[in-house]
């Protein structure tokens, strides 16, 4: 073998070991690629992973309410309620009044009564009945409306925790009336009038005269009356 083929075997081998070596440092650094991110991820805590059960249903908040949201709610529908009004009508003369049902407690017809001196004029005698000594009120003579005939009905209200009795010439009826239905009291009625009348009503083609009953009475003349059923 001539010295020339020797050499050329002797740099393909030489060439070969180079290659083998330069595939052996790749696969080298390849297999090494994990092992580092292993390296770099060691020592740090890895965060909890929260199972779900997927057959546990959803919690559902249910919103209270607070006290004074119910108070709100409580004195909205108060007011509401207030919104329509029931009267009792009663006749004197020839003018109409309306007095608050609540405030009525009976009816009855006029019967005898019970005179003892030194009584108000406005009232006419004491009324006796199961729940005590009730003194009674001439309307007619009381609003100065004139003189007639004595009245023939007897209503029975609550003044203020007393009880007194108005006497009417008719009981009327019961009506219901919206608070836009009730109008302002005209400017012919003096100041004393205004101080009980507290509206005017128009029904069937009448005019119906509000009555705030604890105003009917002063605040003397209530003392007297309280003294009347004391007795």
């Amino acid at each position: 073998m001539s010295s020339e083929n020797i050499g050329k075997k002797k740099r393909k081998l030489r060439f070969s070991k180079m290659i083998q070596k330069a595939i052996k440092k790749k696969v080298q650094n390849v297999k090494n690629i994990p092992e580092k991110k292993q390296q770099k991820n060691e020592g740090v805590p890895k965060k909890p992973v929260k199972k779900i059960n997927s057959t546990e249903a959803p919690s559902v908040i249910t919103p209270t309410i607070s006290s004074e949201t119910k108070k709100i709610q409580k004195s909205i529908t108060e007011e509401k309620k207030q919104e329509n009004f029931e009267y009792m009508v009663f006749k004197v003369d020839s003018e109409m009044y309306g007095v608050k049902i609540d405030y009525v407690k009976e009816i009855v017809n006029k019967t005898e009564l019970l005179t003892v001196p030194n009584l108000p004029h406005f009232v006419i005698g004491l009324l006796e009945m199961r729940k005590g000594m009730i003194p009674v009120i001439n309307i007619r003579e009381r609003f100065k409306i004139g003189k007639g005939n004595e009245g023939n009905s007897i209503i029975i209200t609550h003044i203020k925790g007393e009880l007194v009795g108005f006497l009417v010439d008719k009981v009327m009826e019961i009506i219901k009336v919206e608070k836009e239905e009730i109008m302002a009291v005209p400017f012919i009625f003096d100041e004393k009038e205004r101080s009980y009348i507290t509206g005017i009503i128009e029904f069937n083609d009448d005019l119906i005269s509000i009555l705030q009953v604890e105003n009917i009475l002063e605040e003397e003349e209530l003392t007297k009356i309280e003294n009347l059923s004391k007795e």
